[in-house]
């Protein structure tokens, strides 16, 4: 080792004490600080100083005082953040070198300071050389202007021979290769020569034993130190695992073409999983989705495998990936969306043998061993078949929320006709008399009526698009609303008797075209002389007087096809439950003392005493 050089930190604010102790334990001895720039001695072979973008402290304005004052002396930056770009910015505006080494590592510290001072051993250019080609693994070959080969690295390429890099140096590829694939590559070489052009990265397939493989062979034109062409330097690389790889994910993602026909989530499941099993790509497979709440296994490759249920259950309701380690253990790993293959295993953890991954809201895809270790590639896959899953899963479930509104669609039409025709016939029979008679009351009638038409439509209209009614927060009188649900009654003759009075809390059109559709049922339709309406425990109930509806009608009431009490009030009735099952009310038509009661529960009501 080169003489230790005498080295001057300037240290403005005592920061750089620990760099300074550090150097020392690195075999520096002569190591001095000053907290000026005026305090430097000449007599110092390098000078380091500061900078740091969060204290303000500025090392190129350091460098250019240090340099005013004693010279030419080198002097080295020491960057309290070390990134790239500042690095280089720091080099580009007159810094020597500059240092980020912390303190824990003397030895390093030492000798990037050696080498500031120019006194650091340097290995020289030839033995750096031999060492390269005695060591690097990949192979390196190094061609004269006419194809011969005049250096390359101990790869390889040699085993199996009992020969030397040096055996093949003055041979040419005619005595290493058959005629055509001899005469490609001179012809390519020589064509990279005359154009003085760079080949990166060409990907050459060839048969080996029966096997395919692939490499990556790149070339470039080499010169001596005047600028002449001497040949090319080139680089073979096998790249037979990534072609493989390649060649695998392309056959993983045809297979998953699959899920795609699948009509249902389940079929989704039981796709993914024949896919797992079929393609051998990846170890024992199990697919969870949520049913009502809950996980429940729909699909699995082995049912006999200790899947530990937890972890799925786990994994489901924090939306996080869990990993089950060679104890046994499952941690929480969060890795990028996109490339599972730098796995950020927590301290300790060496290997992973299983893995549950998310399914969005749909559920948990499982991948398990009896123990073997997964290696990155398998957890890539495993994710993208996940990822596949996903997107067919999302897929089934808008499919079928489509087929689920087309159906309410269709339903609706068919409900609503009878009821619309009908508020239509008495609008338009009314207004007939009107205009008749002249009598400008019945204008009000015709209005009433078709408001309550428009009323229905828009429930209709928001029960075809979502499913569900508007969820309304106002607070009404169930005597009241009954009352002005009454008056659609056409019974001249017939009462209305509140039994008991309660506030709801629901939407009022919602709760208002209920009562009006159950009124005219129990009395238009049935021809029951009286409608009473009384509150329950967690609802209401509307009651006929014993003649509207039949007990052998009951049973069948509720269903859309019935209309047996009326050519309308079938339809109305099951109109009124469909209304009330997008309020989340349960429906039910039972007997109360030889009368039909129609109640309504799960209703947000206050009793009124």
């Amino acid at each position: 080792m080169a003489g230790d050089p005498v080295v001057t930190v300037l240290d403005l604010d005592g920061r750089l004490d620990e760099i300074v102790e550090a150097t020392r334990r690195g075999g520096i001895e002569d190591v001095r600080t000053v907290a000026t720039v005026e305090g430097i001695d000449e007599a110092t072979d390098c000078v380091i100083v500061p900078d740091s973008k969060s204290a303000g402290v500025d090392g190129i304005e350091l460098c250019r005082r240090v340099r005013e004052l004693i010279g030419d002396v080198p002097v080295g930056v020491y960057a309290f953040e070390g990134e790239i770009d500042h690095t280089f910015g720091l080099l580009e505006h007159g810094a020597d070198t500059v240092v980020s080494v912390p303190p824990e590592r003397p030895a390093l510290l030492a000798t990037r300071v050696r080498r500031l001072a120019g006194v650091a051993d340097t290995e020289p250019l030839e033995q750096q050389f031999r060492s390269f080609l005695e060591h690097y693994p990949e192979q390196i070959f190094f061609k004269d202007r006419e194809g011969t080969f005049v250096n390359a690295t101990r790869s390889d390429v040699f085993d199996g021979y009992d020969i030397s890099a040096e055996d093949v140096f003055g041979l040419s590829d005619y005595e290493l290769y058959r005629d055509e694939l001899a005469e490609e590559l001179f012809a390519e070489e020589q064509e990279l020569l005359a154009r003085a052009e760079s080949l990166d990265g060409k990907i050459e397939h060839y048969l080996e034993d029966g096997e395919d493989r692939w490499v990556s062979t790149t070339k470039v034109p080499r010169y001596d130190s005047d600028g002449e062409l001497l040949g090319l330097v080139g680089n073979v690389r096998d790249v037979t695992d990534i072609k493989r790889q390649e060649r695998t994910m392309a056959a993983l993602h045809e297979a998953s073409r699959r899920l795609v026909r699948a009509e249902t989530s389940e079929d989704v499941a039981r796709t993914a999983i024949d896919i797992a099993a079929e393609s051998g790509l990846l170890p024992e497979a199990r697919v969870d989705l949520f049913e009502t709440g809950t996980l429940q296994t729909v699909a699995t490759t082995d049912t006999a495998l200790d899947w530990d249920d937890t972890s799925f259950r786990r994994a489901g309701a924090a939306g996080v990936a869990q990993y089950r380690t060679a104890t046994d253990a499952f941690v929480s790993i969060d890795v990028d969306d996109h490339d599972h293959r730098e796995l950020s295993l927590p301290a300790g953890i060496e290997s992973v043998v299983g893995l549950r991954i998310p399914l969005g809201e749909h559920g948990v895809f499982g991948v398990d061993t009896t123990g073997e270790t997964l290696d990155p590639f398998t957890v890539e896959l495993a994710y993208v078949l996940a990822s596949n899953t996903e997107a067919a899963l999302d897929r089934a479930v808008q499919e079928r929320q489509l087929d689920q509104q087309a159906a309410r669609l269709e339903e609706f039409a068919a409900l609503s006709s009878h009821e619309l025709r009908n508020r239509l016939q008495i609008a338009l029979g009314t207004a007939e008399r009107a205009q008749a008679q002249g009598d400008l009351d019945a204008v009000e009638d015709v209005i009433e009526t078709l408001g309550r038409m428009n009323r229905l439509v828009s429930q209709l209209l928001a029960l075809a698009r979502t499913g569900s009614a508007a969820r309304g927060s106002e607070s009404i009188a169930l005597s009241g609303i009954g009352d002005v649900a009454w008056t659609a009654v056409e019974s001249a003759t017939a009462t209305l008797t509140v039994e008991s009075d309660g506030i709801v809390t629901a939407d009022r059109d919602g709760l208002l075209e209920v009562l009006e559709l159950v009124f005219r049922t129990v009395v238009d339709g049935g021809g029951s002389d009286e409608a009473r309406v009384g509150t329950l425990e967690d609802g209401f109930y509307v009651e006929d007087d014993g003649t509207a509806i039949t007990p052998e009608q009951r049973e069948e009431l509720l269903e859309p096809t019935y209309s047996a009490v009326n050519e309308a009030t079938g339809d109305s009735v099951h109109l009124v439950a469909t209304i009330a099952d997008a309020h989340d009310w349960e429906v039910s038509v039972t007997e109360a003392g030889g009368k039909t009661r129609i109640a309504f529960r799960n209703v947000e009501i206050a009793h009124v005493k």
